[in-house]
């Protein structure tokens, strides 16, 4: 598998492949890119998302969960939240929301990763409306730092 491929590849494939242990091997290596993309624009989380892969998701945990690919424009918990399985799709999600994955961001569709969503499926779907709106309430950081020096008291 390695004759030749990059660390970026056998990332990708290690992903693809639901293989914990070959990701992991590829992971020792500091020089690999945890953000690695292949031609569409697809990383290793879109991809262990795509294949139902918990532990290749909990092994990319340092990843950007943000990032859309270049054909439909989907995140990772767009993927996730398409998995045909609901209980491996909500545990994917809760995995990448709680590593940042933000629930508003739209695919090329305009749809939402909730809009992929059965309504059938209410623990998904009050998971991702939860950390919707706990996006949307909180203060932003410029918010936060100005309140911080307003407070500060210099006698």
């Amino acid at each position: 598998m390695s004759d030749g491929a990059t660390n970026d590849e056998i990332l990708l494939a290690a992903c693809k492949q639901d293989n914990p242990d070959l990701l992991n091997s590829v992971l020792s290596d500091s020089k690999t890119n945890l953000n690695a993309r292949d031609g569409v624009g697809n990383t290793g989380l879109h991809y262990a998302a795509n294949c139902g892969s918990l532990d290749c998701l909990r092994m990319l945990r340092k990843a950007n969960p943000n990032i859309q690919n270049l054909i439909e424009g989907d995140t990772p918990l767009h993927k996730a939240c398409s998995y045909q399985e609901p209980h491996q799709a909500f545990k994917m999600a809760e995995l990448l929301v709680e590593y940042g994955s933000d629930p508003r961001t739209k695919n090329r569709m305009g749809q939402r990763p909730i809009d992929l969503v059965s309504f059938s499926l209410k623990e998904l779907r009050t998971l991702l409306l939860q950390a919707t709106l706990a996006i949307n309430m909180a203060p932003p950081k410029n918010d936060i730092e100005e309140s911080e020096d307003e407070n500060y008291d210099s006698d």
